[in-house]
Parts: structure tokens; sequence; C-alpha cells
């Protein structure tokens, strides 16, 4: 790797104050910040840069440090509000979780108050990229690209079952659930699986 100028090193500092004000939404909005985390992270601007205000020199040795530290050193934010802006910008959730490395037990939601629910479901669908990433790079390459969703990449591969919402009101409404949303193989099998049920129910109650 090729040791960054004294120049660029100053840039870095540029790149990443503008990546703070987007946090606070002073400039250009939080909208902005998926793209900024994609940058920062490509480039590994967060590990070294010279600070332009006070010529000092600042380098971390994990993203997170990064994240976390007080301005100007860092960006005094936490990696679950990185997670939670980027929710809907899948290569920016990856490029975070390339960053974190899959950092089991690190605590990122020190001074942010998210519900156990919601840093549940974040945290499955990061598992789910970070799989698909390794295991089913042909799928992980459809979701950085837009033409599937995190969910329905997991589903494709595999690693996460499909799942629809059945009306257990009307017999004929969850038939054609399941005809549409099943493979033949399964709907038949289920079907099958159903009239021995039955046949059991009614053995049952007749005692024999």
């Amino acid at each position: 790797m090729t040791t960054p100028t004294p120049g660029q090193l100053a840039a870095r500092d540029e790149v990443i104050g503008d990546f703070r004000r987007s946090l606070s939404g002073t400039k250009h909005g939080v909208g902005t910040v998926p793209n900024m985390v994609k940058v920062v992270v490509r480039e590994a601007m967060w590990q070294d840069r010279v600070i332009r205000q006070t010529g000092e020199r600042v380098a971390f040795s994990s993203f997170s440090e990064f994240v976390t530290a007080a301005p100007l050193n860092g960006l005094g934010a936490t990696l679950s509000q990185l997670r939670g802006i980027c929710r809907d910008d899948p290569e920016a959730l990856d490029a975070l979780d390339r960053a974190t490395g899959n950092r089991q037990g690190e605590r990122t939601d020190l001074g942010v108050n998210h519900s156990k629910a919601t840093d549940k479901k974040r945290d499955r669908s990061g598992q789910h990229l970070r799989r698909l990433r390794k295991d089913f790079p042909d799928v992980h390459a459809e979701v950085l690209a837009g033409r599937l969703t995190v969910h329905e990449a997991a589903i494709q591969a595999g690693i996460f079952p499909k799942r629809v919402s059945i009306n257990l009101s009307a017999a004929e409404s969850a038939a054609e659930t399941i005809l549409r949303s099943a493979d033949p193989t399964f709907a038949a099998d289920l079907a099958r699986r159903l009239l021995d049920g039955l046949q059991r129910v009614k053995s049952d109650r007749s005692g024999g």
C-alpha cells in the first residue's frame, strides 16, 4: 500500500469534516451519509489523517473507535446510528460490515437509545449480507447493484426461509396464497401431509 503524502492526509480530513457535517444535518442532510461511508471505507480515510485545524496527525486501529471518538478526531457518532441511516443502502451497509470486521460483542449503541427489536432486525440483516458476501458472491453482487434486497437475496441463497402470511379464516384464500407463492412440489407435499393429518385426526376422534 502506498504511503499517503501530507497533502493526501490533509485532504482526507476535509472529507471526514464533510462526513461529520452530513451526520449533523448541517451539510446536504443525512442523505449523503451512505455515499460518505462508501468513500471513507473504500479509501481507508478513517485510519490515518492530518487534522487541518491543528496540524495534528491522528490514527485509529478500529473503525468503531473512529466513529465514536469526539470531533475533531472522530465523528462523535455510533455504529448503530450509521447503520440506521444506511439501512436502505446495501452497499453502504456492506462497507460498514467490512470496516468493522464483524466485531462481535463490541458495543455499538453507546449514547443512542434504540429498541432491542430494531437492533436485532438490523443485526440479522448484517449477518445475512455478510454470509452472502462470503458464500454467495454472485447473489451478493445483485444486492449491491440494487436488483435484490438483502431479504430477497437471503431467500434466493437459502439462508432465510421464504415466508408468507396466510388467512386461516378463508380456505380458498389460503390455498391461492400457497399456490401463488410456493413451489409446486412443496404445494403437493403440503396437500398430502394435510390429508394424512386429517385422517389421523378423524381416527383419533372416532377412537380407532
